[in-house]
């Protein structure tokens, strides 16, 4: 399965040079080892930039999340730029 999520400046940039290598969100999407997620690039007004990194999750735990919370694992598959 493959899940969009929205990544502000300084949390997409981390990803993007690889420092940020985990995510915690809600499981509205019900997120499991071996799916994609393309983290998207948005400004301050919810703007696309057009800037994206797919990952894929390597591990999910709910081990110290709030209920309905999860966090993930990732490693990255690519970076790339869409117009």
């Amino acid at each position: 399965m493959r899940h969009d999520v929205r990544a502000e400046g300084p949390l997409y940039k981390a990803i993007h040079e690889d420092r940020l290598t985990f995510w915690s969100c809600r499981n509205d999407e019900g997120f499991n080892a071996g799916d994609e997620v393309e983290f998207r690039e948005v400004s301050n007004h919810s703007y696309h930039t057009g800037r994206y990194s797919l990952v894929k999750i390597l591990y999910v735990s709910t081990v110290n999340q709030k209920e309905g919370y999860v966090i993930f694992g990732f490693k990255v598959i690519e970076h790339a730029f869409r117009t």
